[in-house]
């Protein structure tokens, strides 16, 4: 695999995307080979709305992208023209994927010789703290915004060596300059290795009382809990095996090698007396600790052990082993690779935040997409166009609007099934991508936040508040089918959105009944794009039976959930099925009339959308229109 390399691009107007990111670069530098990963807002930037992001490119280029710092950037959608700040320097904190309202702050430490990206990076090119854990953890209940802290240990402090202490003065000062003013949001680290001392020592210097800098005050009680990654709290005897790599990687061997020095235990008394301060104030502040240790040697042994890693804490954590070495522990292939790992932390965080398993929200609203061509979008009516205001689209901002994309293996057939599969056959996954865009390009019009985009299969590319039709063939671009075995379960993807939704809708019921006060909870439209071919018929019957049910317990709005399935193709005994959901439910099981059914063909040059596409989004909220 050709080498890569990562930079950070900071001091983006509000209106840039993706694209525009890749634009800028491959337009000016021949086989960038740009990739450019999520947009965020740059809580360093307090003056406006600017965004940052970072960008993988060719390593042979890095150099040629870094002279272009400084130069003009205006997104194509306008919004003002800024000096682009293009960083390599790998320190400070980076912002990797936020969702919406997080909850939570999480910041991963690198270790020994590694950076803010490439420890965390597995030979593949997935990092998990971007690709797979910001998923997981909404998909487990959970909100949060992911960060990546990187600390400078071959700089020179007064001629001197910088050493632990140095580099967690360095640490909390990313942290403070991160955050925005009175931020509340608990803070929780994933370390690495050298990272865990580094923010062991930060965190001792930090939680103090009283404070021992005013700069510290930020975090006081802030702090919930801290994952390490190979760790040796006891010290490392084999720390010396690591200085080769520490040169190779860091490039200066002599101020690597003085942070390696103090993993051991030989070395002085430092490490024993950090651990027991850390040990008292954790405590007294309720910090959870996490220690996870690696299984396989790295060279001649193991850099922790069981014990090494968790002889502070004995006997009240458990450290839970690794199937790899000290440097690949971090470093996992996939998101199934990481997800026991992941979900050992997002359940302390959880608990941390007294989070149930009933309060899941979907919301994620930061992944990367690869940029596409632009296709041409027809005229859509503008917000006030329509029939009026209850049938035309302008209803679709009173409500939040989640889509259910069916990537399994058979939207690769034709859609029209009298047809032979050929090179020019319009398979069912043409007609919904084609369809789609023109769909969710209406309802992000009248939708503020924007849609949301859900898959039964391809999961790591769920995306909430996407704005435009465009934004959204982006994605489905990104769909592989051929990966999409194993069956189609609506029941699966319903249930945690349904699920939660009328959880949060009861806890809203019942402030009421308390006449107490309580925001009110915007009606959900679920569009499910489908071929209609459910493996488990029976299950999602009873799901939406149990849900309309529990709606109709308390009272609440016919509006307020709406489930509208959209077929693709023409399979006959998918939509007998998709008409019984429609027709049958309220007669059968005496519940509200909650779910409708359509057909979308595939569109055609001249054809009157308005009418069927209002249908299509509203048809499940509004009788009048089913």
């Amino acid at each position: 695999m050709p080498q890569r390399s990562t930079i950070a691009v900071r001091n983006l107007p509000e209106l840039t995307t993706e694209l525009d990111i890749k634009t800028f670069f491959d337009s000016r530098i021949k086989h960038a080979e740009t990739k450019v990963f999520p947009l965020v807002y740059d809580t360093q930037r307090l003056a406006g709305k600017l965004k940052c992001t970072t960008v993988e490119l060719s390593h042979s280029i890095r150099e040629r992208a870094l002279r272009l710092n400084a130069e003009d950037f205006i997104p194509s959608a306008g919004g003002g023209k800024t000096k682009i700040e293009i960083d390599a320097a790998l320190t400070g904190a980076v912002t990797l994927a936020s969702h919406n309202s997080p909850e939570y702050d999480l910041y991963f430490v690198h270790g020994v010789g590694g950076n803010l990206f490439s420890s965390w990076v597995s030979q593949n090119g997935h990092m998990w703290p971007r690709d797979s854990f910001p998923e997981q953890s909404i998909n487990l209940g959970v909100r949060g915004r992911f960060s990546t802290i990187g600390y400078d240990a071959k700089v020179l402090d007064g001629g001197q060596p910088k050493t632990i202490q140095n580099a967690a003065e360095a640490v909390m000062g990313y942290v403070r300059t991160d955050r925005p003013p009175d931020c509340k949001r608990p803070i929780f680290f994933v370390c690495h290795s050298l990272g865990g001392i580094v923010v062991t020592q930060a965190l001792a210097l930090a939680l103090a009382k009283p404070a021992n800098k005013p700069e510290y005050q930020f975090i006081q009680h802030m702090v919930r809990g801290v994952a390490y990654f190979g760790t040796p709290f006891q010290g490392s005897r084999n720390a010396d095996f690591l200085t080769p790599f520490v040169s190779v990687l860091g490039g200066f061997t002599r101020m690597n090698t003085n942070f390696v020095g103090e993993l051991k235990t030989f070395s002085s008394n430092k490490l024993p007396n950090l651990m027991m301060i850390f040990n008292n104030l954790r405590v007294e502040e309720g910090i959870e600790i996490l220690v996870f240790t690696e299984k396989q040697p790295e060279g001649p042994a193991k850099v922790t052990t069981k014990t090494s890693a968790t002889l502070p804490f004995h006997p009240k954590v458990v450290p839970i082993e690794i199937d790899a070495n000290h440097t690949k522990m971090v470093k996992f292939a996939s998101g199934n690779d990481s997800r026991q790992i992941i979900t050992e932390i997002v359940n302390m965080i959880k608990r941390k935040l007294g989070v149930s398993d009933e309060e899941v929200l979907p919301g994620f609203s930061s992944v990367s997409i690869s940029p596409v061509p632009v296709l041409p979008v027809p005229s859509i009516p503008s917000p006030g166009e329509g029939k009026d205001n209850n049938e035309g689209f302008g209803r679709l901002s009173q409500f939040d609007t989640l889509f259910i994309i069916d990537d399994t293996g058979s939207m690769q057939l034709p859609a029209d099934s009298t047809e032979t599969a050929t090179n020019d056959t319009k398979s069912r996954w043409n007609v919904l991508t084609r369809s789609l865009q023109y769909i969710a390009n209406i309802a992000a019009q009248y939708d503020e936040d924007g849609v949301d985009i859900r898959f039964l299969m391809s999961r790591q590319l769920n995306q909430t508040n996407l704005k435009n039709g465009q934004q959204v063939l982006n994605l489905l671009r990104r769909v592989d089918l051929t990966k999409g075995q194993g069956g189609t379960y609506f029941e699966e993807a319903l249930a945690p959105i349904l699920g939660s939704y009328v959880a949060r809708y009861k806890r809203y019921f019942d402030a009421l009944t308390r006449q107490e006060v309580a925001a009110e909870v915007k009606p959900l439209n679920v569009i499910v794009v489908t071929d209609g071919a459910d493996d488990d018929e029976e299950a999602t019957e009873d799901l939406l039976v149990d849900i309309g049910g529990k709606l109709d317990a308390m009272s609440a709005p016919r509006s307020q959930v709406g489930i509208q399935f959209l077929q693709v193709g023409d399979d006959k005994k998918a939509a007998e099925f998709l008409k019984r959901l429609d027709d049958d439910l309220k007669k059968k099981y005496r519940i509200r009339d909650f779910v409708d059914t359509k057909t979308f063909e595939d569109i055609a040059d001249g054809q009157d959308f308005a009418d069927h596409l209002r249908k299509i989004l509203l048809g499940a909220v509004n009788r009048k229109l089913d």
